[in-house]
């Protein structure tokens, strides 16, 4: 059906919240009551890859990106552009 998006039950591992939310290929969630990582969902099964849905429950609040050498974190929402790591080469 178009336009209908799966949804995905999820319980919290820190406070066994319980929640659900859109199925994504590239995603991490966020526990909406603890504000805790809860799973996060990836196309290669690795944890995930970019660009990559963060998501607070079932609302979409950033993503991470690779720009160069430097994963961002960027979210309009909570007024963040942030590089949060440098990604290593072979010749480093």
């Amino acid at each position: 059906m178009i336009g209908i998006k799966a949804k995905k039950h999820i319980q919290c591992q820190k406070c066994y919240c319980e929640f659900e939310s859109v199925v994504g290929n590239n995603s991490l969630y966020i526990c909406p009551k603890c504000n805790d990582y809860a799973c996060c969902e990836c196309n290669y099964g690795f944890g995930s890859i970019t660009p990559c849905k963060i998501l607070v429950g079932d609302k979409t609040v950033g993503k991470i990106i690779k720009s160069g050498q430097v994963y961002k974190i960027v979210s309009l929402k909570l007024y963040l552009k942030q590089a949060v790591m440098l990604v290593p080469t072979m010749d480093s």
